[in-house]
């Protein structure tokens, strides 16, 4: 959803850089150009362009989590740093702060949109990349929360924005039932913590030749792995898929699991164990994402609403959450 003050961020951004001394990896900073790569709610993202270099400056509207618009960068900018041994991430190149605007820059990733059907394991061993590094430069910046205490408190703040909107109380009563099993239930996540990106959706990752890519660590954490491995199979997560229906069967998904295992050289049935026992809680809270968002966004696209409406049907909690927790 681009808005009306594009013009003047960009505008700034690119005075900054082209005042930047030359480095390696931008040689010629004053002949840099930049145009609009996506807007959102939280982000703006551009090209920028110099001689045959490109990288992408990515400017923070608002933090989902509290922050300031540079802490929300700083900490983006610091678990990219803590990541880029994986290569499975964009490489952070500099963090502005010399301005009205400050923004991140990094590595442009000259990818194709992340495919289901053909990049499913290449996914997996991107994952378990990212997991195996340590969180050095970020660990102090990074929230280390109990991930069921988050997600079900983050959900029932989503739930309090519904109020008065067209959401079905059904679906409130629904979501408010799963919310007091899951309470009720002693999940123990025998999992190591992780920096987890929490986000995983399909423009989330990227598919060049030789690897899957994931980028906007807007959300990282540190976590249990299977946070990451439960958001990225939950059917919730799959309904946002681009073209929709996206469903992955039980040997699939068996085999996605196993290539994390594999590159993780851990065992698949423990970490499946793992990823079962949060699965509940990450639907819960996405599914509570989808009413409160709804509820609290005017500007939203039909198939957004669509899906939404399909996502907070009582039908597909009963079945996608309810049969599944005691």
């Amino acid at each position: 959803m681009a808005t009306s003050d594009v013009e003047s961020i960009s505008e700034s951004i690119l005075g900054r850089i082209q005042r930047m001394h030359a480095t390696e990896w931008m040689p010629a900073p004053r002949a840099a150009t930049i145009e609009l790569l996506a807007d959102g709610t939280y982000h703006a993202n551009f090209v920028v362009r110099s001689i045959d270099r490109q990288f992408v400056a990515r400017y923070n509207r608002s933090s989902q989590w509290g922050l300031s618009s540079a802490d929300q960068l700083a900490r983006e900018f610091r678990v990219l740093l803590d990541l880029s041994s994986s290569a499975a991430t964009p490489t952070p190149l500099a963090f502005e702060t010399e301005t009205d605007h400050p923004f991140l820059l990094e590595s442009f990733v000259d990818g194709k949109k992340f495919d289901y059907e053909t990049d499913l394991e290449a996914c997996a061993v991107a994952i378990a990349t990212t997991h195996r590094c340590a969180p050095r430069a970020s660990a102090s910046v990074l929230p280390r929360v109990s991930p069921t205490q988050f997600l079900l408190d983050d959900g029932v703040d989503w739930i309090r924005r519904v109020g008065s909107s067209p959401v079905r109380l059904e679906t409130v009563t629904h979501l408010a039932e799963a919310e007091r099993r899951l309470r009720t239930q002693d999940a123990v996540l025998d999992s190591p913590w992780v920096i987890v990106h929490t986000d995983l959706i399909q423009p989330n990752i990227l598919r060049t030749p030789e690897r899957c890519v994931l980028v906007d660590w807007e959300g990282a954490k540190l976590g249990p792995r299977a946070w990451d491995l439960a958001y990225f199979l939950s059917p919730v997560t799959l309904c946002w898929a681009d073209p929709p229906p996206v469903t992955i069967g039980d040997e699939r998904r068996r085999a996605f699991l196993q290539a994390y295992a594999d590159t993780a050289s851990i065992g698949l049935e423990s970490l499946e164990h793992e990823v079962n026992t949060i699965s509940p809680y990450v639907i819960f809270r996405a599914i509570a994402w989808c009413a409160g968002y709804a509820a609290s966004e005017s500007d939203i696209s039909r198939r957004a609403r669509d899906t939404i409406a399909y996502l907070c049907d009582p039908g597909f909690i009963d079945e996608h959450l309810l049969r599944g927790i005691r």
